[in-house]
């Protein structure tokens, strides 16, 4: 009965030993990350406008909680709107292909092509027009 208790304690360390071992390597590039956003990147001269150090990030996260939760929340509300709108004629032209077949037949080329493009060259595009 002992030996029992004996391995079940034994394998909580060695759980937490893999655990650790897991995440310890991300857990020090982060710090490592954290500590040359504050102090390496302003001893390279990139300009506070480019880059704040990360104390003021932090520091601007507290004292201005009310004004990022006021706009995340529209940011928030306008993503959703959009993929209910995108989603909503997604469906509604993924109906009319499948209706029409010749109309989809025509619009198929077209649509290959557009599907080829990245997404980011979209934005300039759609912005000229």
């Amino acid at each position: 009965m002992t030996t029992i208790a004996h391995e079940s304690s034994s394998r909580l360390p060695g759980a937490l030993r893999r655990r650790l071992s897991y995440w310890l390597p991300a857990v020090v590039v982060l710090g490592f990350g954290i500590v040359a956003w504050q102090w390496v990147l302003p001893w390279l001269g990139i300009e506070r406008f480019l880059l704040p150090p990360f104390w003021d990030v932090v520091t601007a996260f507290r004292d201005e909680r009310e004004q990022l939760l006021k706009g995340g929340w529209i940011t928030f509300k306008e993503a959703l709107a959009g993929f209910v709108f995108g989603s909503s004629a997604a469906f509604v032209s993924a109906l009319v292909l499948a209706r029409w077949r010749p109309f989809g037949s025509a619009l198929m080329p077209y649509l290959i092509a557009a599907n080829a493009v990245p997404i980011i060259a979209f934005a300039p595009i759609t912005n000229a027009w």
